[in-house]
């Protein structure tokens, strides 16, 4: 961008190829033809670059200039781009630090609550709904009245730190160079947008328009859940929402991270602990109305997805180049982990984990898995034998989870009334909006299973599938698994590889049955083998070399090295591949 001006051309494609060097010369008789990128396509900073660009080389014309194919995507949203207009957020640190004017923003609180009863155990589903609202809106009355607006700009400096000042060196010499023509137009243009999306195969543009890229996101993010027959069985009301007080609702609330993003309504936890400070009793109230009836209100079930690039991707155009995160609002993420903080206890005191399931639980973590992994394999070894793994990972995993399964499966546990009931609403009537390129997209329906980034959804995650492991190991008896919430490490002890192969085949088999009767599917491409061995090391290696796992009717990758959760593991346990890094 020079002189506020898009140059949308690509440099490389000439708009009119068959300029002759001679003017006077025909097509017929020239020898000598040259190119030449004469026609450009340019739009003003205020629209900022097109959406799509391309040439149209099949479409014959009587001219010797090619037609040029572009389009724009008009603004019929907000950006998300700030403005100095628009408010980004609150310096509530300063706000909490200040005890006259904390003081006057309780006295307004308190004033604007005159008119709002707090809600009681005859309060109904619409007064619910109602509060959610109301309390969203006049906090943020409140923050816009007594908290100094965060706007951003070019000049605002939040969180900086010497990471960020490195980074800023590194784009100030890439601004120069830029300015002085070393990287091109259309560099500078893919730096800052999404490019056109392309089929992986074909290579063919399958979005190039906003709307068609936030049509493929929002289907590769939030997929449709499975269909399923199964009828919706509702239990009976349930007594957990007798259980909250102020100690489990205030646990749930500073439990979580201020660090974490808002959502659409930017109220972060910063905001929400002020909330806390100016009536937690109204907090609580909510909290406990919302577990007697069993809703989660319908202001909470806006989701925002953020589009960010994948680092070391090679080809942006490819819509597996980028992921999209989830973001939800904060205060309804307070009901969330008390939730999941009620069903946890519960199912901790029920039994109702397998002992190899280290996700979503508490004191026991990815490395914990890990852990237990290489003592397996150490067992094995002492008792003169190798061992063996077969990775699995659960395609979609909470995108998959079919709401009356998941339901039928908390029944069948005996989880409370209250708790269930709240999770079917809590599933159901979600909305979300796609930030591209600094656009909102509009608000659309999704229905795909359980909400990313949300503190429940990994325990129910692991209870919808807490009975793969015990399926396996039941009719698979010289396996052990394994599993952090939907990776899944089957591990056996065998005197040959041959035996072991034959292991593992019976182990997945089992787990792709139940995955059938369970509406769960595995990752073919994820799916990897490994074997671990001390003892005559070139015979095994070379039976290993020749080994066939078959899952699915597809073979395992076998690998010398695997990654699981994050750790590599070699063959001999040498974590060489840290040291030799």
């Amino acid at each position: 961008m020079r002189h506020d001006l898009f140059i949308n051309n690509d440099p490389d494609e000439p708009t009119r190829p068959h300029k002759l060097r001679d003017s006077t010369a025909s097509l017929e008789t020239s020898t000598e033809p040259r190119v030449s990128i004469i026609d450009l396509t340019i739009s003003s900073q205020a629209l900022g670059p097109l959406s799509g660009w391309e040439i149209e080389s099949q479409r014959l014309t009587p001219s010797d200039h090619v037609m040029i194919w572009a389009s724009w995507e008009p603004p019929t949203t907000a950006s998300t781009e700030p403005t100095r207009k628009e408010v980004t957020g609150w310096q509530i640190e300063a706000l909490l630090g200040n005890k006259e004017a904390l003081q006057e923003a309780k006295d307004t609180w308190n004033e604007l609550a005159k008119t709002q009863p707090i809600l009681t155990d005859t309060t109904s589903t619409e007064e619910v709904e109602r509060e959610a609202e109301w309390i969203e809106r006049t906090l943020t009355e409140v923050l816009n009245k007594h908290c100094k607006q965060i706007r951003l700009c070019a000049q605002s400096k939040r969180w900086w730190n010497s990471e960020i000042e490195a980074e800023q060196s590194v784009y100030s010499k890439a601004r120069k160079a830029y300015q002085a023509g070393e990287i091109s137009d259309e560099k500078h243009r893919e730096a800052r947008t999404t490019p056109a999306l392309t089929n992986e195969a074909s290579g063919e543009v399958i979005a190039a328009t906003f709307s068609k890229k936030e049509e493929v996101f929002r289907h590769r993010a939030f997929p449709q859940a499975p269909n399923s027959n199964m009828e919706l069985q509702l239990p009976e009301r349930g007594s957990a929402h007798k259980l909250v007080n102020e100690e489990v609702v205030k646990n749930a609330l500073f439990s979580q991270g201020l660090e974490k993003a808002p959502g659409t309504d930017l109220l972060n936890f910063r905001a929400i602990r002020l909330l806390w400070n100016l009536d937690s009793e109204r907090v609580v109230s909510l909290t406990r109305q919302c577990l007697r009836l069993g809703i989660h209100p319908r202001v909470w079930k806006t989701a925002k997805g953020v589009l960010l690039r994948k680092n070391g991707k090679t080809n942006y155009t490819l819509a597996s180049a980028y992921r999209v995160i989830s973001l939800l609002k904060c205060l309804g993420k307070v009901i969330e982990k008390l939730v999941a903080e009620l069903i946890t206890n519960f199912a901790e005191a029920q039994d109702l984990f397998h002992d190899g399931q280290f996700g979503g639980r508490r004191q026991r973590s990815a490395i914990d898995a890990v852990a237990c992994l290489v003592e397996e394999i150490h067992q094995a070894w002492a008792n003169r034998k190798l061992a063996a793994a077969l990775f699995m990972d659960i395609e979609g995993a909470f995108d998959h989870v079919i709401l009356a399964k998941l339901v039928e499966v908390l029944r069948e546990a005996s989880v409370d009334g209250d708790l269930i009931h709240w999770v079917i609403s809590f599933l159901s009537d979600w909305q979300v909006t796609l930030v591209i390129d600094g656009h909102v997209g509009k608000e659309v329906p999704i229905s795909s299973g359980l909400p990313q980034g949300s503190p429940v959804s990994s325990i129910l995650f692991v209870l919808y599938v807490h009975g793969l492991s015990r399926a396996i190991e039941r009719s698979v008896p010289e396996v052990r698994c394994l599993s952090f919430v939907d990776d899944q490490g089957l591990i056996t002890a065998a005197s040959s590889v041959k035996e072991a192969c034959r292991i593992l085949e019976k182990a997945a088999e089992v787990a792709i049955e139940w995955g059938v009767a369970n509406g769960v599917q595995f990752d073919r491409k994820k799916t990897e083998a490994a074997f671990f061995y001390r003892q005559h090391r070139r015979q095994v290696a070379q039976n290993v070399s020749r080994a066939r796992i078959r899952v699915g009717g597809e073979l395992a990758t076998v690998k010398s090295t695997v990654r699981w959760l994050g750790i590599l593991l070699d063959s001999q346990l040498t974590w060489k591949s840290y040291y030799n890094a």
